[in-house]
């Protein structure tokens, strides 16, 4: 079984987290962050369809076992509004993250690259 910290390092050290070189312009920064953006979906995507199917295990298990509707929103196309929302909210916060690098990089400007690596990672 892993540790917290163990799973940390492990994603950090992964090609995806890796910032081999710092990034002198705020563009680049930008274009690490966004060079990644497409694995991040995949990624939040496929948490988000595994948690999605279990939801709907719950439910259908709930009504057909024990002739209860929990789990099922009301109507059931709430879910598909939630689902939506979710990803945008998700793209709203990885967008932060650069956003926040942009920031550190004006206060900090030494310690940029490491935050980066680490926000993503995190």
């Amino acid at each position: 079984m892993f540790s917290q910290q163990r799973l940390l390092s492990r994603i950090r050290a992964s090609d995806l987290c890796q910032r081999d070189a710092p990034m002198p312009t705020a563009w680049q920064a930008i274009g690490w962050w966004e060079a990644r953006r497409v694995a991040f979906n995949l990624i939040v995507g496929s948490a988000g369809t595994i948690s999605s199917v279990l939801v709907c295990v719950v439910g259908l298990g709930s009504y057909f076992l024990f002739d209860s509707d929990f789990g099922v929103p009301d109507p059931p196309l709430f879910a598909l509004f939630a689902v939506v929302i979710y990803a945008i909210m998700a793209n709203a916060c990885y967008t932060g993250g650069w956003v926040a690098e942009l920031v550190i990089r004006k206060a900090w400007p030494e310690q940029a690259d490491r935050f980066a690596a680490l926000s993503l990672a995190l």
